[in-house]
């Protein structure tokens, strides 16, 4: 039984008198190289090559290249190009579609880049954490500002002079 002739991209080589050959995919230029052939003629290695190849490679119903199993669409008979496969084609579509997304929301996000500026107050009758109120929340003082006589600045309860004039507060 004759093999049909396939692609026509081949290399061969010769070593010892012994024979290789390469065919190559028409869409990727993915090679498969056979095993080394002996025999009397060039012709007679080359049917030999093209019988151990020929596994390899599907003819393409569409546009009638020679390719390889990586690009051969097996459920339609067809090479990639004339028909991607559907789940490739859409893993691909979704992970371009998510890639501009996020560079999207990467262009258009606020980025903070101010400082945190965080004071505690400390009640000055017990030393503790005194909280937000006028009154320490845990001993009850006053936490309400000294008013100074003199300029009428506010001053911290446990001030003993005016942080804005010096004046001796009361």
């Amino acid at each position: 039984m004759t093999c049909v002739d396939f692609t026509p991209k081949i290399a061969m080589t010769e070593e010892d008198g012994r024979f290789r050959f390469t065919f190559f995919c028409d869409l990727c230029d993915g090679g498969f190289t056979t095993k080394h052939i002996s025999a009397s003629t060039v012709k007679e290695a080359f049917e030999r090559a093209r019988e151990e190849a020929r596994p390899c490679f599907n003819r393409c119903h569409r546009c009638h290249r020679w390719i390889c199993d990586s690009h051969y669409n097996e459920d339609v008979m067809m090479c990639t190009d004339c028909a991607p496969r559907q789940e490739v084609y859409v893993a691909k579509a979704q992970a371009d579609a998510m890639r501009r997304n996020i560079e999207e929301a990467g262009a258009n996000a606020t980025v903070w880049q101010g400082n945190i500026e965080s004071k505690v107050t400390v009640c000055p009758s017990c030393g503790k954490p005194a909280g937000t109120g006028k009154f320490c929340s845990n001993c009850g003082a006053s936490m309400e500002m000294k008013e100074c006589s003199q300029c009428g600045a506010q001053n911290a309860p446990s001030a003993r002079f005016c942080n804005n004039c010096g004046t001796k507060l009361g």
